[in-house]
C-alpha cells in the first residue's frame, strides 16, 4: 500500500481509465472527420499500459500534437485536451530524468494556447485559459507523487538499512556471547590437560583428579553454551535467565585456580551496588581477560582487582610473567569484543604490555546511576 499511487502499473491503469471517460466524451461532440484524431489521441494510453517500458513523455508528446491538430480543426473537439491534461501524471510522477519531464509538461501545458492560436475561426474560442490551467494542476499533482515515491523509497531503503544493522548487531552480540564462552571453556580445560599430561608419569591419582576436572568443566561448558544458545534461538526466554555478576567472580576464579593458575581476586566497594548490566559485563571482561592469560602465559601470577565507587567500576586484570619474556599482544577477537562491551555501556578499556607482563583495565559507569536510581532522594 505504500507505493499504491506511485507505482507504474497501477498508475498506468488508473490513467487508462481516465483517458477512456475523456475519449468517450470528446467522440460525443466532435465531427465526423475529428473522431479519427480523437482515437489516435488515445492510442499512446492504450500502447503505455500493453508496453510498460514505453516511455511516458513520448505517449505524452503524441497526445498533445494530436489533440492540438483536432482542436485548431474543430474547437468542438476541445474537450481532447482532458487526454494531454491526465497523460501529464504518470510523465511527472514516474519519469527519473526530472528536466525531461518538465519539458515535456511544459509542452502539454502551452498547447491549449497554440490551438487557439491556429484555429481558423477564432469566434468559436477555445477555452483554453482552463485547460492550461487544468494541465497546470496535473503537473504539481504528478510531482507531489514523484516526491512522494522519491520518500517512500527512501523510506524503504532506510528501514533495509536498519534492519541489516540489527541483524549485523545481534551477529555482533551472539559472536561475542560465543567467544566468551568457547574461549573461557577450552582455556579451563586446557590447564586441566595440561597439567595432567605433567603429573601423569609422577603422579597418576593426582593426574586422573585433573582430568575428572577437566571432565567436570566441560561437561558444564557445553551445558552453559547450549542454555546460550537456547536463549538466542528463543527471543521471548532471552534475557529471563539469571546472569552472572560480580559476585560469580570467586567461582570464576576459583576454577581456573584448580587449573593451576596463579590468580588472586580484590573486591573493593560495595558490590551490590553494580547493577546487573555493569555486572555482566565485569564478569564478561573478567572472563575473557584470564582466558587470555590461560592460554598466552598460564604460568603468569595474576591478579584481579575490582573497584566499585559511586558511579563507576574499575576493574583490572594484571599478570606479572616470571621466567619468560613479555608475551605477545594477543591477536584475535577477544580484546575487540572487550573493548565493545565496554563503550555499549559508555566507559572504555585499555589492554597492553607492561613492564613485568600485562594489563588490562576498565572503566564502566554504572547504568543506574546515569538513570538517577541510585541517586538520593530529597528529604
Amino acid at each position: 500500500m505504500e507505493r499504491f499511487l506511485t507505482d507504474d502499473r497501477t498508475l498506468s491503469w488508473l490513467v487508462l481509465g481516465l483517458a477512456t471517460v475523456g475519449v468517450i466524451t470528446a467522440l460525443g461532440g466532435a465531427d465526423g472527420n475529428i473522431r479519427p484524431l480523437l482515437v489516435v489521441a488515445y492510442l499512446p494510453f492504450v500502447v503505455r499500459v500493453a508496453v510498460p517500458r514505453f516511455p511516458t513523455w513520448v505517449a505524452l508528446l503524441a497526445t498533445t500534437v494530436v489533440a492540438v491538430l483536432a482542436a485548431s480543426r474543430d474547437p468542438q473537439s476541445e474537450g481532447v485536451f482532458f487526454l494531454s491534461i491526465i497523460g501529464v501524471v504518470p510523465v511527472m510522477a514516474s519519469d527519473p530524468h526530472r528536466a525531461r519531464a518538465y519539458s515535456a509538461s511544459a509542452l502539454a501545458l502551452g498547447a491549449p494556447a497554440v490551438a487557439w492560436l491556429v484555429t481558423s475561426d477564432r469566434s468559436e474560442a477555445l477555452g483554453w485559459p482552463f485547460w492550461c490551467m487544468g494541465t497546470l494542476l496535473t503537473v504539481v499533482m504528478g510531482a507531489l507523487l514523484f516526491r512522494q515515491r522519491t520518500l517512500t523509497d527512501q523510506l524503504i531503503e532506510a528501514r533495509q538499512q536498519l534492519t541489516d544493522q540489527a541483524v549485523a548487531d545481534e551477529r555482533r552480540r551472539i559472536s561475542r556471547e560465543l567467544h566468551d564462552l568457547v574461549g573461557h571453556s577450552l582455556s579451563v580445560v586446557m590447564l586441566h590437560v595440561t597439567g595432567a599430561r605433567h603429573l601423569l608419569r609422577r603422579d597418576v591419582d593426582e593426574a586422573e583428579r585433573a582430568l575428572i576436572e577437566a571432565e567436570r568443566a566441560g561437561r558444564a561448558s557445553l551445558v552453559e553454551i547450549r542454555h546460550a544458545v537456547g536463549l538466542l534461538r528463543d527471543a521471548e526466554g532471552f534475557g529471563t535467565a539469571p546472569t552472572p555478576g560480580v559476585g560469580d567472580l570467586a567461582d570464576l576464579v576459583d576454577e581456573y585456580r584448580r587449573g593451576g593458575m596463579d590468580v588472586g581476586l580484590d573486591v573493593h566497594g560495595v558490590s551490590a551496588a553494580v547493577d546487573g548490566v555493569t555486572g555482566l559485563t565485569i564478569y564478561r571482561l573478567t572472563q575473557e581477560s584470564l582466558a587470555n592469560v590461560a592460554k598466552h602465559a598460564p604460568e603468569a601470577i595474576t591478579t584481579v582487582d575490582i573497584s566499585v565507587g559511586s558511579d563507576q567500576t574499575t576493574v583490572e586484570v594484571a599478570s606479572t610473567c616470571r621466567d619468560r619474556p613479555l608475551p605477545a599482544q594477543p591477536g584475535g577477537m577477544g580484546i575487540v569484543g572487550m573493548t565493545e562491551r565496554a563503550r555499549a555501556l559508555g566507559g572504555d578499556l585499555t589492554a597492553g604490555p607492561t613492564a613485568t607482563g600485562w594489563l588490562v583495565t576498565a572503566r564502566l559507569p554504572h547504568v543506574r546511576a546515569e538513570a538517577g536510581i541510585d541517586r538520593p532522594q530529597p528529604a
